[in-house]
């Protein structure tokens, strides 16, 4: 960009910070052709020649697709006010938010402590971002039926800062905070809603627990000994069981969400259990594992909780032409740290997290072995790591048309090829439909959809 063109960019950028009194960063010169508004937080490319390599070697050079008309919600205020723990805060009034017929992408960016709102079908806009005042997210989950968003997160190095929140999605404004310290809970992690709303499940990573709060005011409902770190959580679309695990054990603990009560923890994996993903059916749970570059399958179909096993692990042998070596950034440097069914149940994708592959799974035969049938790299330049940035994960829309990359890539889930549409990299992303402002339906952080069916938007 010539010297010009950035000069324009930055005396708009102060005339536009100053009359909407936004939260804003400043471009980085270090990105080539990443076109932001200076008007939001940048989002950055995983990639500089922002070029799609498929399987067949066919390159599609594709231009990034940045937002030109980018709003700020600062409610940083609301996070901040003085309550007592777990009681709704007092909220000033706030003007009306559109969200109509809108299919929106929640994402927490941990560089800003925003969470990024993306409108999914006008080629993921950022059209707002609202300021939590947080530091790092450490999960984001919602439910339509209660219009709800929930996160967990630190707000700094102060273990008594930590917290769990509730955001009432048709205001954006806070209904309730809970200091996750003050519960029990340290080091609050990747949260999941139950399917009928009532209820939330947090990982307490430091405190070998799983709290279990009231969705709708924040009260404790029940405290589980999950030993080994628990880590993370996923909410069964049937809405028969909540599914947890403990990043240092290789076990699986499902729970009965009408009581609360663990009814059987799997064992027999050959490394811990790191991300995983359930089927809609709830019969197979896909879990990454820490030694393991692919994933474990867990058979679940049988009515008598006691029957439940491992019925494989699934050894993936990566390409012959690899990038430069990378460690992961994720405790313990797992070969791979994310996984995800594809709405609709007959794909499984995980992430190489060494170099930067998400690899394709058919799971329709199962309980015969899946079938590999795609490799999508997540870079251009075979001669450099994939990337530098700390995000490991595997994520879709509702309708399973995109798959959300950790580096920010938006990859077209049927044609496996990258589009060209950017969001912030983040590992915390989760999607909620509207219809005439109304929430309709919730994706989960790894798969998940919730309800399963919703009108089509």
């Amino acid at each position: 960009m010539k010297a010009s063109q950035w000069a324009s960019h930055i005396l708009l950028g102060m005339f536009v910070a100053t009359s909407l009194a936004v939260v804003s960063k400043p471009i980085e010169a270090a990105i080539p052709e990443q076109k932001t508004n200076v008007n939001t937080t940048l989002v950055q490319s995983g990639n500089k020649n922002n070029t799609t390599v498929t399987d067949n070697g066919k390159s599609n050079l594709t231009n990034l697709k940045s937002s030109t008309s980018q709003k700020s919600t600062n409610n940083r205020n609301n996070l901040l006010l003085a309550a007592n723990d777990g009681e709704e805060l007092a909220q000033s009034p706030q003007s009306s938010i559109d969200n109509a017929n809108k299919r929106l992408l929640y994402l927490g960016n941990d560089e800003t402590g925003n969470i990024e709102i993306y409108d999914i079908k006008n080629e993921h806009k950022l059209l707002r971002s609202i300021d939590t005042g947080s530091r790092k997210f450490r999960g984001i989950t919602a439910h339509a039926a209660t219009q709800r968003l929930y996160f967990s997160n630190d707000k700094g190095k102060d273990p008594s800062t930590q917290t769990i929140t509730a955001i009432d999605l048709t205001t954006e404004q806070v209904v309730w905070q809970v200091k996750a310290m003050e519960r029990g809970c340290e080091k609050p992690d990747r949260l999941n809603v139950t399917p009928d709303g009532s209820a939330l499940y947090i990982p307490c990573k430091e405190s070998n627990k799983e709290l279990i709060l009231n969705a709708s005011d924040g009260s404790t409902i029940k405290m589980l000994d999950v030993r080994g770190r628990p880590h993370n959580t996923f909410a069964g679309e049937q809405g028969k069981y909540m599914y947890m695990s403990a990043r240092n054990y290789p076990i699986l603990h499902i729970a009965d969400p009408t009581d609360h009560t663990i009814v059987r923890t799997i064992k027999g994996y050959s490394s811990p259990v790191r991300p995983f993903s359930v089927n809609p059916s709830e019969t197979y749970v896909f879990t990454s594992q820490t030694g393991l570059i692919g994933f474990g399958i867990t058979d679940i179909r049988d009515s008598d909780p006691s029957n439940w096993k491992v019925l494989m692990e699934v050894e993936h042998t990566r390409p012959e032409k690899l990038p430069p070596y990378i460690n992961s950034p994720h405790g313990t440097n797992p070969q791979s740290h994310g996984v995800a069914v594809r709405p609709g149940g007959k794909e499984v994708w995980f992430i190489d997290d060494h170099y930067g592959f998400l690899y394709v799974y058919d799971i329709t035969n199962l309980p015969n072995r899946p079938t590999h049938v795609a490799t999508v790299p997540l870079f251009t330049d075979y001669s450099k790591p994939w990337t530098e940035l700390e995000t490991r994960w595997v994520a879709f829309d509702a309708k399973g048309e995109y798959v959300y990359a950790p580096n920010g890539w938006v990859i077209n889930a049927s044609t496996r090829q990258d589009t060209g549409m950017r969001i912030t990299p983040s590992e915390k992303m989760v999607e909620v439909n509207y219809k005439d402002g109304i929430p309709q339906q919730a994706s989960g952080q790894n798969g998940g959809v919730y309800p399963l069916s919703a009108p089509d938007l």
